[in-house]
């Protein structure tokens, strides 16, 4: 495989990190092969400058054959099936998720991948096969609404033939079986008809009841439509392990204590375990809810408590009301219940964090150990046996799969717990002599652009003219790694750049995909496992799915990749929508930070609309950074390029006049209009000061202004109480429920209860973190504009099929004034003030360009 370039620039370069990588020369590059490696100049040396006593850090479990993601598939698809059995009273589970033929023997094939032969086969874009075109398949990746970058976005639906036709379809099984050399085209119909039959039954079925309900939506038509909506979900490969001790005995893969996947005997991760774990799991004692109606549920049944049932396989508690005809029969042969999303099955997944802690010394010691043990004493030297040996390990089905320790997304706002660059908030203890050179050079680095801490609001960085703190991205995050420790393939948030410096330790192996080929990327993804990224279309933003650069799929589907190998004192920066993975070759310190050029702004924009796609929450306020950059270019024109600068006012106004267009539907529809006076504070303080432009904003080692915490991976650990937050981590932009994108202007709220309404009078002066807290709550619901105008639409939709069934006439003039009259839109800025902004930079343009 070729590896990325390695650039080394000189001191004077060096001192430009944004001008330097924006340069022709080295931005061709960046874009080619999706990342660089940059080799810092002799004179820059960094003294890793972390307070090793204090420090202290949780680890993530990595079951490294799970994060496979044909693996993970077969995984989820074997207990889907088993849980099914449960509900059932099926005692006799499948103890594998191989086929099992009759006789005991375990063949080489997978039940779901023999699920998806068959679903593949009715899919409508190889041929109409079934006779019934209400009824069919279509795999994500057939239909797809293009982007104007090229890049696709699923929209497609789970949808699935009558099992009839599926069984008595004469050409099916044959076509089926010859994906399967082991099988025969009637043992194939036999092994679908008795073990997957069942499970594709009851997806019909289900699917079924929800078209004939009167106002059915689209999404609940789909698979997904089906599953609950989960505050914290919970995998179907969730390991119920009771004590840290038990997971530790994971980390040997030779050790022959892991939990064994193909026992004969029922798996220890399938039982249900009524012991309370050591994993650091959100406590929902007191906010439990009911998955159907969101309310609460008590934590302990009594007699005269709200009649509630408990689901085997995931312990939520649901109301029995809400469960309708669907209530178990909890006295029946002692059958145990299993709700909807556990058998259908959520594609959730997530990595383990024991409570215990490490420091830097302890956790080398665990990584010395783990070596010691996995390899006998014998590690390799050199990364390429390394690199087989960990594919090896991911892409193999076995029944002991290795377990890694991570210590990842660390994020401290403590002095000496930041960063491993030296900064003046922590001195380490080696340096005494405040007149050395050493301190000089400790000084030298603290202020550099290439500190990390000081990158994101470098010179040229459009993050230098938003004053706010983001977490993971405008202030490092740490990994302390082990060996096979990895980092799973995804795109930094909002296709923004990333720069990763390792400190100490072993190398760390890189692999790219550069933009052209994302499009190839995702498209293969979603083949090799289409119902999984149904449920879960974000998948690739979770950082939980591997697949094998080596793979023939990546040749197949003319994939580009590229690797690197870091060592100690070596940048890694990728370049925007530039997919990313790897590995830990051994115990090591790394950071990362996120940082922008101009050109990407386009790719910032787009991503608003990719992640309203998969719901995704975004990052960054682009309205908000577009809007500091003009503010910034009036203050002080040469702050940036005036043809950057036209982009953003061609792009502003046009975002603008949109939201004003919905603005005024929107006026004349809802029953009250405010302005937040609490959002616009909120907006107020994390704009450019506008008497200093750029340049007044203070240096993050100096002033920790106000954290914002809106990045969220996916197993960050907001409540760690080892974790300092001096600073606020409350939202400042104001969220969408339905789609999660930021509201800019202006947005709707729609009331959900009698008791909110009655506090209206203090609308006006909640925060933007108060109105999120309200909506995730329930008591609210928040709309874009975008989407409330959607909603109108399915309600007036509703009412007009309801009068139409009552023989009533319907006012055409306003058919819904009684389903909005309670609704309010809430201004965050003044309409006139970004209208004036937009103007104002026009006319100085106009001005410069004459």
């Amino acid at each position: 495989m070729q590896e990325i370039p390695t650039l080394r620039p000189s001191e004077e370069q060096f001192l430009d990190p944004i001008g330097f990588l924006s340069s022709n020369e080295v931005k061709k590059l960046g874009m080619k092969y999706g990342m660089i490696k940059l080799i810092p100049p002799e004179s820059f040396k960094p003294a890793f400058s972390i307070d090793e006593e204090q420090f202290s850090f949780r680890c993530r479990l990595q079951v490294l054959m799970e994060l496979d993601i044909e693996n993970r598939s077969r995984l989820l698809f074997w207990k889907q099936l088993n849980n099914l059995k449960r509900s059932k009273g099926d005692s006799k589970l499948l103890s594998s998720p191989q086929v099992i033929l009759g006789h005991g023997q375990i063949l080489p094939v997978y039940y779901y991948d023999v699920y998806k032969a068959v679903i593949g086969y009715f899919d409508p874009k190889k041929g109409k096969r079934t006779g019934d075109d209400s009824f069919s398949f279509k795999l994500s990746s057939t239909s797809r609404k293009r982007q104007r970058d090229g890049s696709y976005v699923s929209e497609a639906q789970y949808k699935l033939v009558d099992p009839k036709i599926v069984m008595e379809h004469k050409s099916c099984w044959q076509e089926v079986s010859l994906k399967f050399p082991q099988l025969d085209a009637a043992t194939t119909k036999k092994i679908f008809k008795l073990h997957i039959l069942p499970y594709y039954r009851f997806l019909y079925n289900e699917m079924m009841k929800t078209r004939s309900t009167k106002h059915s939506s689209s999404l609940r038509n789909s698979v997904s439509g089906l599953l609950y909506n989960y505050d914290y979900p919970k995998s179907l490969l969730e390991m119920y392990d009771s004590t840290e001790e038990s997971n530790q005995s994971r980390d040997h893969s030779h050790s022959g204590n892991e939990h064994d996947i193909f026992s004969d005997d029922l798996p220890e991760s399938l039982r249900y375990d009524e012991e309370v774990d050591d994993f650091n799991i959100e406590d929902e004692d007191e906010d439990e809810k009911c998955p159907i109606c969101v309310k609460h549920v008590p934590t302990k049944v009594t007699s005269s408590s709200v009649a509630i049932v408990t689901c085997n396989s995931c312990d939520f508690k649901f109301h029995k009301k809400c469960l309708g005809k669907s209530t178990p029969n909890l006295g029946s042969n002692g059958q145990e219940w299993i709700c909807n999303t556990c058998i259908i099955g959520n594609g959730y997944y997530g990595f383990k964090e024991p409570s215990s802690l490490y420091t830097l010394k302890s956790f080398k010691e665990h990584c010395a150990n783990f070596d010691d043990q996995q390899f006998a004493g014998n590690k390799p030297n050199d990364i390429e046996t390394l690199e087989k040996l960990f594919w090896e390990h991911v892409q193999e089905m076995v029944p002991n799969p290795i377990t890694v320790k991570y210590g990842a997304d660390i994020h401290r706002n403590k002095p000496g717990q930041t960063t491993g660059f030296p900064t003046m908030g922590y001195v380490p203890p080696f340096i005494t002599d405040k007149e050395s050179d050493e301190f000089k050079q400790f000084l030298k680095v603290s202020s550099h652009p290439w500190n990390l801490i000081n990158l994101p609001r470098a010179r040229g960085s459009l993050l230098s003219i938003i004053n706010r703190k983001i977490s993971g991205m405008t202030i490092p995050w740490i990994y302390v790694g082990s060996t096979f420790s990895t980092f799973c393939w995804h795109l930094e948030d909002q296709y923004t750049l990333s720069a990763n410096y390792q400190h100490i330790g072993s190398q760390k192996i890189w692999y790219s995909i550069p933009e052209r080929s994302t499009s190839a990327f995702d498209e293969m993804m979603k083949n090799i496992s289409p119902d999984l990224f149904e449920r879960q279309p974000d998948l690739l933003h979770q950082l939980i799915t591997l697949v094998s650069p080596y793979s023939k799929r990546f040749v197949e589907a003319g994939i580009d990749c590229y690797k690197a190998i870091q060592n100690p004192g070596e940048y890694i920066v990728t370049y925007p929508k530039c997919y990313h993975a790897g590995f830990n070759s051994g115990f090591n310190f790394n950071e990362a930070v996120n940082f922008t050029l101009d050109l990407w702004l386009p790719y910032g924009l787009q991503s608003i609309n990719d992640y309203k796609e998969t719901k995704r929450t975004a990052v960054v306020n682009l309205f908000d950074l577009m809007s500091n950059v003009l503010n910034a270019y009036l203050i002080k024109p040469e702050t940036f390029d005036d043809s950057f600068v036209a982009t953003c006012v061609r792009e502003l106004k046009e975002w603008f006049n949109t939201d004003f267009k919905n603005m005024m539907k929107v006026k004349n529809i809802v029953g009250e209009t405010i302005f937040s006076t609490g959002c616009e504070d909120a907006y107020t303080n994390s704009s450019l000061d506008q008497e200093g432009g750029s340049d007044s904003i203070k240096d993050s080692n100096q002033d920790p202004g106000r954290s914002v915490s809106n990045k969220k991976k996916f197993d960050e650990d907001e409540d760690d109480e080892d974790e300092d937050d001096d600073d606020d981590d409350d939202d400042i932009d104001v969220f969408c429920s339905k789609c999660k994108t930021i509201c800019p202007v202006a947005f709707i709220v729609h009331n959900n209860s009698k008791r909110f309404r009655s506090k209206r009078r203090n609308l006006a002066s909640a925060t933007p973190d108060e109105w999120n807290q309200l909506s995730n709550d329930g008591n609210i619901s928040i709309f874009c504009l975008e989407e409330y105008l959607k909603y109108v639409d399915e309600k007036d939709a509703e009412n007009d099929d309801d009068n139409d069934d009552a023989g009533q006439s319907i006012n055409s003039d306003d058919p819904s004034e009684d389903d909005f009259k309670n609704d309010v839109m809430v201004y965050i800025r003044e309409p006139d003030e970004v209208r004036n902004l937009i103007s104002r930079v026009e006319r100085a343009l106009d001005r410069r360009l004459r």
